[in-house]
């Protein structure tokens, strides 16, 4: 692979960061208490087991919510169960083709992961089914009767002697002894109020400050724990409180890890943008692509792996984001951007670049730049200007992308460096190795299909079941090949498209009354 081509990789690597993990038709999905607020009880076998954030749940196990308590429990694909207060559910089936839990009583609301055609999530009542394959729906069983409203997808909704209704978006229906009920419509703002109840009772009723010291305390809590370097978190713990934006999603990656994407969007000064991407792991299995380093990476203990992407501009930014259209438009050719700098790291290693712009005779040009690199002992800095004709011919390296149909894949190349990392004369080598995917939310790797195949979805519903995994290695050069290990460990981003969506709502109307010359 030429120098242009590492230098192309890097770029992507820097600015984004057959099916690895599958389930097969006996795979038991793992499920925990991800969240859990006031009284809440969990019975396994006729007894009360000390609850705790985190635990695992199995099945036949009982969940309890009392009066003002809730509980969220996620499994392992990513999906979702909240429920509400004074409600009781039983889980009846891990399998991953079949995964069911039993409403006893109450009201829950479920957010079922995208699944095949022949794996099914259900929510059983005493007098109900609800069946899905992936889906946003409330449900409730109260006074021997249950009832259905469906916030995004469709829902197979049958009763205990086999009658169904396809209950869609937007509509409601209910079942009780007497059977089914009649199908209805229900307007935008009894669903937005059912989505605020559930919302309210996770957050309990939390300011959006309230809110940002919660994921502050939460981050400064994971740190702790896994006994991480705290002034490396100190900013950014501080721009997130700070954000202006903040979203959060659970799924699982390539590798079959549970993990946690939590993003945020902040002006951590009046002229600049900074976007955060942290990606946090309890555990860590390697399963890609380069599976000699198998053994190096894996850990039983948590990992955390951040992206930070900033960009400083000529003036300020209004306080509202939604006055960013029409100000920049005012501002024309007195606004541009005069630094850019990126950085991944796993809090040991780090690859960071940074360019610098500047205005001469109404044209913007690159001023300066910096492309670094290090491993927690030394930094080095990349040689992004090499010269192969002057310097010499580097090692060449290789790629493959996809040849299966599905979206990977993984290349390595050579990094020239300034400095002298052997003390022999000479400006030395490292390798870098990487791998992407594109994921859903239950780690599988997507095909161009997926896209292609969902024009019965908005683009905002499928962004939200995708996200984009990149691994990075970088190991010392031996005799023209990749050798021992340079970082510590690899870094492994996953990276939604959460944020973007937000900001985009955000700023879209005001497009709407943006006129462009």
């Amino acid at each position: 692979m030429k120098l242009k081509n590492v230098i192309t990789v890097l770029a992507f690597v820097l600015l984004f960061h057959h099916n690895v993990y599958s389930q097969n038709m006996d795979s038991m999905l793992s499920v925990i208490l991800a969240e859990y607020k006031g009284k809440v009880e969990v019975l396994r076998n006729n007894t009360n087991i000390q609850v705790k954030k985190g635990m695992n749940l199995q099945e036949n196990d009982v969940i309890k919510t009392k009066q003002n308590s809730f509980a969220v429990l996620l499994f392992q694909d990513g999906s979702k169960i909240t429920l509400a207060e004074k409600t009781e559910v039983v889980i009846n089936n891990l399998k991953f083709v079949q995964t069911s839990v039993f409403l006893q009583n109450g009201k829950l609301r479920t957010k079922v992961s995208p699944r095949q055609t022949s794996q099914v999530f259900e929510v059983k009542t005493p007098v109900s089914v609800a069946s899905v394959r992936g889906t946003d729906f409330i449900l409730s069983y109260i006074d021997n009767k249950s009832e259905l409203v469906v916030i995004e997808g469709e829902v197979l909704f049958s009763d205990l002697l086999g009658n169904n209704i396809e209950v869609t978006e937007f509509e409601s229906c209910y079942i009780s002894d007497q059977g089914i009920g009649e199908k209805t419509k229900v307007d935008q703002n009894k669903v937005d109020g059912l989505i605020n109840e559930f919302r309210t009772k996770t957050e309990q009723g939390q300011t959006e400050q309230e809110k940002s010291e919660l994921i502050k305390s939460e981050l400064k809590t994971f740190v702790s724990e896994i006994k991480l370097e705290n002034y490396y978190f100190t900013n950014t713990i501080l721009q997130v409180k700070e954000a202006d934006f903040q979203t959060g999603r659970t799924l699982v990656d390539v590798h079959g890890n549970l993990t946690r994407v939590e993003q945020s969007v902040s002006r951590n000064k009046d002229n600049s943008i900074e976007f955060i991407n942290i990606t946090k792991r309890d555990s860590y299995k390697y399963n890609g692509y380069f599976k000699d380093y198998k053994t190096q990476v894996e850990s039983n203990e948590p990992r955390v792996d951040i992206f930070r992407l900033g960009i400083e501009f000529s003036d300020t930014l209004p306080e509202k984001i939604s006055e960013w259209p029409s100000y920049i438009a005012k501002k024309g050719d007195n606004f541009y951007p005069t630094r850019f700098y990126s950085e991944l790291s796993n809090t040991k290693d780090k690859i960071y670049s940074e360019i610098t712009f500047e205005k001469s005779a109404d044209k913007v040009k690159e001023k300066d730049k910096i492309f670094q690199i290090s491993n927690g002992e030394k930094i080095y800095n990349i040689d992004v200007d090499y010269d192969e004709k002057i310097k010499g011919k580097l090692p060449d390296g290789e790629s493959k992308e996809k040849d299966d149909g599905k979206l990977w894949f993984w290349a390595q190349g050579p990094i020239p460096l300034k400095e002298d990392i052997n003390n022999d004369g000479k400006n030395d080598i490292l390798w870098l190795q990487t791998e992407g995917y594109i994921i859903n939310n239950s780690g599988n790797i997507l095909t161009p299909s997926y896209f292609t195949s969902s024009s019965n979805k908005d683009p905002f519903t499928i962004l939200k079941e995708v996200a984009v995994e990149s691994i990075i290695f970088v190991r010392k050069d031996n005799n023209g090949t990749p050798g021992e290990s340079f970082f510590k460990r690899n870094i492994d981003l996953v990276v939604t498209p959460d944020i973007v969506i937000a900001m985009v709502k955000q700023i879209a109307p005001s497009l709407n009354n943006l006129k462009l010359e």
